[in-house]
């Protein structure tokens, strides 16, 4: 009698464990599931119309071809504005303008942003890279965030430094949930919003590859 009272005692003990360990494990998938929220394009607010220009929409395959680097990138930094000053070239239109009225150096302010490059899609570069809001996109672009992560469309200039290759429809977030939202959407754009990472990755590559 006593034997079959320890089986019965290790047997419920042995049914409690397995009861415990199956609940921790519905639990921490609840848990898991709860802190990934699902996301939606009004998650990141319309940008603003720039003041200083008209922007242009571009469809996607524009925007890889005209761009010289496109990357999954976080941001690492915000860095304040800088202004910069130039001095048209010599015999230029804009330099023959100064000598009438008077001018000579000309100033502008860009806005430096640090990225961590998750991965390169397009072009190649070094694993931290610094982009440059233009002036006429300070007050249009996003408002980037510490570890804001968006795939990149950019180009570069003369020297080397990075710049969107559009003022506000070149940006593309990428939420938790690892899905994909315009900055900007345009009726060219509208159709990736809230597809996935990867399908947009693929779509970039396919594109890509046609322009070749």
């Amino acid at each position: 009698m006593l034997v079959h009272k320890n089986i019965r005692k290790k047997f419920l003990f042995g049914g409690f464990t397995l009861l415990l360990v199956v609940s921790l494990i519905v639990g921490t998938f609840f848990i898991n599931s709860k802190s990934v929220s699902t996301s939606c394009q009004a998650d990141y607010p319309s940008l603003p119309s720039p003041m200083l220009a008209e922007t242009v929409p571009f469809s996607l395959n524009e925007q890889i071809l005209n761009s010289k680097l496109v990357v999954d990138a976080s941001v690492i930094a915000v860095m304040k504005d800088e202004e910069r000053s130039y001095i048209p070239e010599a015999g230029s239109a804009e330099a023959m303008i100064d000598a009438k009225f008077g001018n000579g150096v000309h100033t502008f302010t860009v806005r430096p942003v640090i990225l961590k490059v998750n991965e390169i899609l397009k072009g190649s570069s070094d694993s931290e890279i610094t982009i440059y809001i233009s002036p006429i996109a300070l007050d249009c672009s996003p408002n980037f965030k510490l570890e804001d992560r968006l795939i990149f469309m950019l180009s570069q200039d003369d020297q080397g430094k990075y710049f969107p290759t559009t003022a506000q429809d070149g940006f593309y977030y990428i939420s938790k949930d690892n899905k994909i939202y315009p900055a900007m959407v345009t009726n060219f754009l509208e159709k990736y919003s809230g597809i996935s990472l990867n399908d947009f990755k693929n779509t970039i590559s396919i594109e890509k590859g046609a322009d070749k």
